[in-house]
């Protein structure tokens, strides 16, 4: 026992104490002190006292504080209580908490917490500060919003109504105070999107759906942006407290289920095909099957990232305008039968590899939905390509491909994945057949055939 932030009370020696938790690396205490009742098999902190009373240059008497006497008065009273065992906890609640039903915590004068609004308006002022780029903070922004929409709904016991494509109105979700935002409100959104699924490969769906939108509200208060709104006086829930900050994404079973042999070789054999057709979108084609590339990262590709040497290198440069996934930079090894194929069809000097318009790259927002995107998903569809995310499955190809070439290592390397591990539990049993391996070797799908016969004649000769 430290007295300062825990300590025993006189008359039964329990122990009240501080909430501890970690913010940037440093162990920090709650404000409010906390009493644990055991009760058979149930423990819960309960809340029996702040430290907000105490006064400046204060002085203890007996050895504690004004703030911690009377938390060590309310602590003592809750164990003569339960000291019946025919009570429970929710009848120490009801007891001692009865006009604070909410959050079972000591009736204090409230906070007038920041709203959404704030919050969201002092985020989108300094996202790129904490490096979050203007397209993810938009993605942020639009997660907060959608979840409170159905949040809302959840809690309130009305049926969610779907509007997308419509304009929406989000003068509700702005006015709303931050401690709202709990995990009572996580489990009711998470318990929606699972009675939304109608089978099991659907279920995963939405479940991602659901992490997606979790992951994306919590990275709005993670911990340096809420340093932030604390130094511009925006009054947030004690961190240590926040329930909604400890709510945890659900579990997703993820089917890394290659795509069938016959669809990736209706890719390669069509490839050519779509060059005559539209040429930027077979340049995307490649950027994906052979550079391993993401869509953002197919919209800022660029050909200074070419170092040509005795081998082809492909070094994803971060810049004002790109930044890649995980912000950090990777080089690709490309085979130059490759660097050849999009070097023949080159017509300008510099600049991206996508040609043409801006707008062939990105949209009026500067997000990698450009034209060439929605024209290469739609000859994806043409050939029978009918998975979610048609383009990043090109991306998975890559991978496929590039295991059995160069190993497990380089594609973790090469294709910008954070770890070996999580690599090797999708992709260890999805290597591509040797049998399409020629389009990613040589680009000659029968320049092996010909080689093995000039080893057999050599041999017959010797």
């Amino acid at each position: 026992m430290d007295g300062e932030t825990d300590f025993r009370t006189p008359k039964f020696g329990l122990r009240v104490y501080l909430q501890s938790y970690t913010y940037k690396g440093q162990k920090k205490f709650s404000p409010n002190w906390y009493y644990m009742v055991n009760m058979g098999r149930q423990r819960k902190p309960f809340v029996v006292g702040t430290g907000l009373t105490r006064k400046p240059n204060e002085k203890p008497r007996d050895g504690l504080y004004s703030d911690q006497r009377a938390a060590a008065t309310r602590a003592e009273q809750i164990y003569v209580f339960v000291q019946d065992k025919n009570r429970t906890l929710a009848d120490v609640v009801n007891h001692f908490y009865a006009g604070d039903r909410k959050d079972e915590q000591v009736v204090k004068a409230r906070p007038k917490y920041a709203t959404i609004e704030e919050v969201l308006e002092a985020f989108g002022k300094k996202h790129r500060r904490w490096g979050v780029s203007e397209y993810t903070a938009k993605g942020y922004r639009t997660s907060l919003l959608g979840f409170l929409r159905r949040g809302m709904a959840a809690v309130s016991g009305k049926k969610f109504e779907n509007l997308s494509g419509h304009k929406i109105d989000y003068t509700e979700q702005f006015k709303l105070p931050v401690n709202k935002l709990t995990l009572a409100m996580v489990h009711a959104v998470q318990d929606q999107f699972i009675e939304e699924a109608e089978d099991e490969e659907e279920l995963n769906s939405k479940k991602t759906t659901a992490n997606t939108y979790l992951r994306s509200v919590q990275s709005v208060f993670g911990e340096t942006p809420w340093e932030y709104y604390q130094q511009i006086g925006l009054t947030l829930p004690e961190r240590a407290e926040w329930d909604f900050l400890k709510a945890k994404q659900m579990r997703v079973n993820r089917f890394y289920e290659m795509l069938p042999i016959a669809d990736i070789e209706k890719i390669v054999r069509g490839a050519e095909a779509l060059k005559k057709t539209d040429l930027n979108a077979w340049r995307a084609l490649i950027l994906a099957c052979h550079f391993g590339l993401r869509r953002k990262e197919i919209a800022h590709a660029q050909w200074p990232w070419f170092q040509v040497g005795d081998e082809i290198r492909f070094r994803l440069t971060l810049d004002r305008k790109f930044i890649p996934k995980w912000a950090h930079a990777r080089e690709v090894v490309i085979k130059r039968h490759v660097y050849q194929w999009l070097h023949e069809v080159r017509t300008e000097a510099d600049g991206y590899i996508i040609e043409g318009a801006v707008t062939e790259r990105l949209d009026g927002d500067e997000n990698p939905n450009g034209e060439v995107f929605g024209r290469l998903i739609e000859w994806l569809r043409s050939i029978g390509i009918d998975r979610r995310k048609p383009i990043h499955e090109l991306r998975k190809i890559w991978t496929q491909s590039k295991i059995p070439i160069d190993g497990m290592l380089a594609a973790q390397k090469q294709g910008g994945w954070k770890d070996l591990d999580t690599l090797n539990k999708h992709y260890a049993d999805q290597e591509m057949p040797k049998s399409l391996l020629w389009w990613w070797e040589t680009g000659d799908e029968h320049a092996k055939s010909r080689e093995n016969k000039e080893e057999v004649g050599n041999g017959g000769a010797a």
